[in-house]
C-alpha cells in the first residue's frame, strides 16, 4: 500500500460533548475546542494516575479517559464519518472498531490534544501554542503502531540559546517549513511504503513534533525564565507525551487490552533521548503490552557517550561543563524529570546512553539501538570536525577542530566500551558520519556498505524473529 500525504479537513459537531475538531492544513491551527464532558481535571505529567476513579459510574474522573454512554464516532475525531463508539470496560478509551473512516485513504491527521480537551491544557510548545503530532491509521488488518518523536537538539541558554531555536519553539508554522514538521520525511525510511519498508508500511504511524526544547522531559505548568523572552517559556515535554498517548487511547483505537497490539516507541536524535526519558509514561498507560513485551523501544542516533576526562575538550556548544554537569544544570533550567528508573546517581547522566538504556531495561522494555560512533552532528556540536568534513553533502561546523586518526579511533572505542559495559544486546552501529537512520531511505535500508539493512535488524528485534545480535558496519568496530 502506498503512502498518501493529506489532511482531514472536515469539521465536526459536538452532539455528545466530545469535540473532534477539524484540521486546517494551511495555517496548522485547529482552532478552539470545547471538551465538554470528557474533561478529567488537572494534568499530572509525572504520575499517570491523576487521582481516584470509579470506572462505570458514568462520570469521567481521575485517570479515566471515558466513562458513560455510547457516543457518535464523528464527535471523537474528524477521522470518523459515522458509527458509534462505547467506552471500554477499563475506561481507558473508546472502542472505535465500529467507527467508519471519513476517507478510504490512509491520510495524515494533525492532532493538537490541548484543543480537543482541557485535561491536556498543559500540552504545549515553548511559546504556549498547543503541542501537536501527526497520526496516520494503519491498514485495516494492522495491529502494529510506530510512535516516533522528532529530534532537534535542546535549548538551555548555556550551551545553546533557547530563543534561537526559532520554528522549534512553536506549533504555528507551516508543516512543510522543513524545520518543525518536515512532511517529506514522512515518505521515507520507517514511514515509507512497502517497497522500501515491507515490515512496517501497514502500521499505524505517529510522528510527534518537538517544540519544547527540553528533550521532552519538562514537567512544569508555568513559564520559566529564558534569555531574551521577558514572559519566559514553557517546558512541557512530559505533558506533551502523556497527552499524545492518552488521546490515541481515547479516540484512535490504541488498546492496551487487545492481545494483538504491538507498539514500537522511540525517536531520532533529541527524540531518541526524549522518548527514553518519557518511556515510563508509555509503560504506565500500556501495562499489559509492557508485561507481554509487546511495547518495545527503538533509539535512533542519540546513545550519547561522554568523552573521557583525559580527552581533548569536547564540550557541547558554548558550554565548559562536562556532559553530566551540563544536563544537571539543564534539568533545573527546564524543571525537568528524567527517566525515573535511570540508575545513575547524577540525574544529568540519565540523558546519556549509559543512563537511559538500563533505565528502559528496568521498566521491562526490550531495546534496540542504532548509532554511529563517528556521528558528524554529535562531534560537530562538540566542536570536533569529522574525518569527512569538507566532503560535499556532509555537515561541517564552522571553526571545528580536527583530531588525529588515533583520537577519532579512541572516540569509536569509547562508544564500543560503553555499549559493552551497559550490556546493549540489540545494536546497529556504523562508523561513518551519518547522524540518524530511521527516516532516511538509504540508511533505513543500509547504510551503504552494510552487510544487512537496519530495517531488517529492527524488524527481527520487534517481531522476535532471531536472537539478539550486534551489527558493526563502515568501520564502527575499529
Amino acid at each position: 500500500m502506498g503512502v498518501v500525504l493529506g489532511f482531514l479537513l472536515a469539521a465536526c459537531g459536538d452532539p455528545a460533548g466530545v469535540d473532534g475538531g477539524g484540521v486546517d492544513a494551511g495555517t496548522v491551527d485547529a482552532g478552539p475546542f470545547d471538551a465538554g464532558d470528557v474533561d478529567a481535571g488537572d494534568v499530572d505529567a509525572g504520575d499517570v494516575d491523576a487521582g481516584a476513579s470509579s470506572c462505570g459510574d458514568g462520570v469521567v474522573s481521575g485517570d479515566e479517559l471515558c466513562d458513560g454512554p455510547v457516543v457518535e464516532c464523528a464527535t471523537l475525531s474528524a477521522r470518523w464519518a459515522s458509527g458509534r463508539a462505547s467506552c471500554r470496560t477499563t475506561c481507558d478509551g473508546y472502542d472505535v472498531s465500529a467507527c467508519v473512516s471519513a476517507t478510504p485513504e490512509r491520510v495524515w491527521e494533525l492532532i493538537k490534544p490541548a484543543e480537543r480537551d482541557d485535561r491536556w491544557a498543559a500540552a504545549r510548545c515553548n511559546d504556549g501554542t498547543a503541542f501537536d503530532f501527526l497520526y496516520r491509521p494503519g491498514a485495516p488488518d494492522s495491529d502494529v503502531w510506530l510512535i516516533y518523536l522528532q529530534g532537534g537538539g535542546f535549548g538551555d541558554d548555556y550551551a545553546f540559546p533557547t530563543l534561537e531555536r526559532g520554528a522549534l519553539l512553536t506549533s504555528t508554522t507551516a508543516l512543510d517549513d522543513g524545520v518543525r514538521g518536515p512532511l517529506p520525511m514522512l515518505e521515507h525510511g520507517m514511514f515509507a511504503g512497502p517497497a522500501l519498508n515491507p515490515d512496517f508500511a501497514d502500521a499505524h504511524m505517529v510522528f510527534a513534533h518537538y517544540c519544547s526544547s527540553d528533550f521532552y522531559s519538562g514537567r512544569g505548568t508555568e513559564r520559566r525564565p529564558v534569555v531574551g523572552v521577558p514572559e519566559g517559556f514553557y517546558f512541557a515535554g512530559r505533558h506533551n507525551i502523556r497527552a499524545m498517548f492518552e488521546i490515541l487511547l481515547q479516540r484512535y483505537g490504541l488498546d492496551d487490552a487487545d492481545p494483538a497490539v504491538q507498539v514500537l516507541y522511540g525517536g531520532n536524535s533529541a527524540g531518541n533521548v526524549g522518548s527514553a526519558q518519557t518511556a515510563d509514561i508509555a509503560v504506565a498507560l500500556l501495562p499489559t503490552l509492557t508485561a507481554d513485551r509487546r511495547l518495545r523501544y527503538f533509539g535512533d542516533g542519540a546513545y550519547i557517550v561522554a568523552p573521557a576526562d583525559t580527552a581533548t575538550e569536547q564540550f557541547w556548544g558554548a558550554s565548559t561543563l562536562n556532559d553530566v554537569e551540563l544536563f544537571d544544570q539543564a534539568i533545573e533550567y527546564w524543571d525537568a524529570e528524567p527517566l525515573p528508573t535511570c540508575p545513575s546517581t547524577q540525574r544529568g547522566e540519565c540523558y546519556l546512553g549509559r543512563g537511559w538504556y538500563p533505565g528502559l531495561v528496568a521498566l521491562g522494555l526490550p531495546v534496540v539501538v542504532a548509532m554511529s560512533n563517528h556521528d558528524e552532528v554529535v562531534l560537530g556540536l562538540r566542536g570536533i570536525c569529522t574525518e569527512g568534513c569538507g566532503v560535499p553533502g556532509r555537515v561541517c561546523f564552522d571553526g571545528c577542530m580536527p583530531l588525529t586518526s588515533e583520537e577519532y579511533a579512541t572516540i569509536r572505542a569509547d562508544y564500543r566500551a560503553d555499549w559493552a559495559d551497559v550490556g546493549v544486546e540489540w545494536l546497529f552501529a556504523w562508523g561513518s558520519t551519518e547522524h540518524t537512520a530511521g527516516m532516511t531511505d538509504n540508511r533505513w535500508n543500509g547504510p551503504p556498505g552494510a552487510s544487512e539493512p537496519l530495517r531488517g535488524l529492527v524488524a527481527d528485534f520487534f517481531f522476535d524473529r532471531t536472537a539478539p545480535r550486534t551489527v558493526f558496519v563502515n568501520g564502527a568496530d575499529r
